[in-house]
């Protein structure tokens, strides 16, 4: 907790979970538009993909619910004094 506020640290939580959020997203498209990609596949296939699919969205979105419970998290940390920030100050 005390480390949390480091702004190198947010930057790399951010990218991280960015990354992340947007290749699910990718993923989710591909699967999506997998009957235009792969014409020969079997009905039953194709709608099984496709629910990866849609659970890949899920998945996306659900980084970025967590990336705005981190900054809000993060928020909150800042917004408290000095001395109510939890931590000792060793460095």
């Amino acid at each position: 907790k005390k480390e949390f506020a480091k702004p190198k640290s947010m930057i790399t939580s951010t990218v991280l979970l960015l990354t992340m959020a947007g290749f699910t997203f990718l993923m989710g498209i591909y699967f999506m538009c997998i009957d235009l990609l792969r014409p020969g596949m079997p009905e039953a296939v194709v709608l099984e993909l496709k629910m990866v699919g849609y659970h890949c969205f899920a998945l996306g979105f659900g980084f970025l619910c967590y990336l705005k419970l981190v900054f809000d998290k993060y928020k909150l940390y800042l917004s408290r004094p000095e001395e109510d920030r939890g931590g000792d100050k060793e460095t």
